[in-house]
């Protein structure tokens, strides 16, 4: 799944997971957060956990970071998803 790092973006990424608790979020953690809006590295390897710690950067912080500012990742990453899934 996908959202702005904003308050709206949790309530989406909180919905979304109260539905679907299986469900990744996609380049939606801090690390993500940090690298473009800080200069902090996220090592917490539960998702949950992740989630939690970005709600609390962002509210630190409140510097909002929205999806359009990742297309390039995105675009990178459906790459090489096509590619991995063309070799099997």
């Amino acid at each position: 799944m996908r959202a702005d790092i904003d308050e709206a973006g949790f309530v989406v990424v909180e919905r979304v997971r109260s539905v679907a608790p299986a469900a990744k979020a996609w380049r939606y953690d801090a690390a993500t957060y940090a690298h473009l809006c800080l200069t902090f590295v996220d090592a917490t390897p539960d998702e949950q956990a992740k989630l939690r710690h970005l709600r609390e950067l962002y509210a630190q912080h409140q510097t909002p970071l929205h999806e359009e500012t990742l297309l390039d990742q995105l675009l990178g990453d459906l790459a090489i998803r096509r590619r991995v899934g063309a070799e099997t």
